[in-house]
Order: structure tokens, then C-alpha cells, then sequence
């Protein structure tokens, strides 16, 4: 099977229309990929729709491409919000590929009292960047959400009865299969701590939004690990296809 480059394009996509990609979606193809007229390609708006498409014309600053078909998608259930505390160097980066790679909803980052590097707002650029390129290289037709908080009491929290809020916390002795027991949810809100844990007046103020404490391993889990696996099992469980 032949590979398939696939481009990040927010627009409408119409089958016989036309869509001119200029910057770097045209020096992806062109400089990077040199593809030629006729190659195929995938257009993803991050909303949903893939639409297959062939290169039409090439010129020195856009390219042409012509949308033979469309594709809807509904996103998957339950839609997974997964908020995790700042950590050091690469680490956000990767779990934000990994998460997008497994369909979140959204990743939000927040300054911890246990942070061992403090974060602003500004490094979402970073952010935004990595999700699209996990968006072309894994198909996923829905691009996430990306939120930076200050402070965990910045984030928001939701009481509707389908949804539920998890804390992943080492010190917890319930293990996820009790979740499983219970009504299935439409949406999730996972939330993991960073290198150095919850401190006990975050667990407390979990406890005063009367989230669910669960732990996922027999032992301790880096926050990296401990996030990935944690969409990982809420996947796994609860079906990959869209309902």
C-alpha cells in the first residue's frame, strides 16, 4: 500500500472544487515531499472531514489541489479532556503527540504546586505546531483543543451527571477496573499531576469537586507514562469507534 501524506487545511473542502495551499503545506509537498501533479493527498480541517485530492498545478509560492471526495466523521465517545501538569523539557510534547495520536478532545497544561518547570501561556504556539504534525502523520480527523492554566483552580470542571472527572493519584488503592462497574460516561476529564505528584491541598480540592481517584498501576508511573496510559485505557475500554 502506498504511503499517504496528508496536509492540515481549516477550510471547507467540496468534491470537484479547488484548494490552493500556500507557506508550508506547498513546501511540504514541493520541497520536502517533491510530489508532481496527479500525486494524491489527503486534505484534514480538523473538523472532521478528510477529503481525497490530487495535485493539480504547482507554481513557485501555492499549489493547486482538486478534491475528488469527502469524508465525514462523527468524533469518538466518550470525548476525553486531558489536563496534566507542566512538566520539564520535551515531555509535553510528547504526550501531546501521543494524546492526539489516541484522539483527545483536549490537552490542557497547568502550573502545579509540585511543577518543577513553571509554564506561560506563550509555549502553546509549540503546542499547536506538534498537534497538527501528529495530525498528519496519525489521520486524525478531529484536531484538539490546547488550554494553559495558571493555576489548577483555573481550570474548569463539570458537574453534568454523564461526564466524570478522574484523578490519576499514586497514593489511591481503587484501581480503574471499579470505573468499569459503573454507568459509562460521555465524556471524561482526566487529570494527572507532574513530576513531583498532587500536593495534599490539590487532592484536596479534587475531593471538593468530588472527583473520581483511581490508580492505574502497581507502581509509581512517570506523569509522561502515567497520562499516555490513562487515554490509553479509557480508549481501550470504552470502544475506539465513533457512536
Amino acid at each position: 500500500m502506498s504511503q499517504i501524506f496528508r496536509l492540515f487545511e481549516p477550510t471547507s473542502f467540496a468534491v470537484g472544487s479547488n484548494v490552493t495551499v500556500f507557506d508550508d503545506s506547498h513546501h511540504i509537498l514541493t520541497k520536502v515531499l517533491r510530489m508532481q501533479s496527479g500525486d494524491p493527498v489527503e486534505l484534514l480541517d480538523g473538523n472532521g472531514k478528510i477529503a481525497q485530492a490530487s495535485i493539480l498545478s504547482v507554481d513557485k509560492k501555492s499549489t493547486v489541489l482538486n478534491v475528488l471526495n469527502v469524508r465525514s466523521f462523527e468524533p469518538i465517545k466518550p470525548s476525553i479532556r486531558l489536563f496534566i501538569g507542566c512538566l520539564k523539557g520535551e515531555k509535553l510534547s510528547f504526550v501531546t503527540q501521543k494524546a492526539t495520536e489516541l484522539g483527545i478532545d483536549e490537552i490542557g497544561f497547568f502550573n502545579s504546586q509540585h511543577s518543577v518547570a513553571m509554564k506561560s501561556e506563550s509555549f502553546l504556539d509549540k503546542t499547536h505546531k506538534t498537534l497538527i504534525e501528529t495530525l498528519r502523520q496519525s489521520g486524525n480527523p478531529f484536531l484538539p483543543k490546547a488550554s494553559f492554566f495558571k493555576k489548577l483552580t483555573d481550570v474548569p470542571f463539570s458537574s453534568d451527571k454523564d461526564h466524570w472527572n478522574v484523578v490519576l493519584d499514586e497514593t489511591e488503592t481503587q484501581p480503574f477496573t471499579a470505573l468499569m462497574k459503573q454507568d459509562r460516561p460521555q465524556s471524561v476529564s482526566l487529570f494527572v499531576g507532574p513530576e513531583g505528584g498532587f500536593s495534599s491541598q490539590e487532592r484536596d480540592f479534587f475531593r471538593e469537586k468530588k472527583c473520581k481517584f483511581v490508580r492505574i498501576a502497581p507502581y509509581v508511573l512517570r506523569a509522561d507514562t502515567a497520562a499516555i496510559s490513562a487515554v490509553s485505557l479509557f480508549r481501550a475500554s470504552f470502544g475506539i469507534e465513533p457512536v
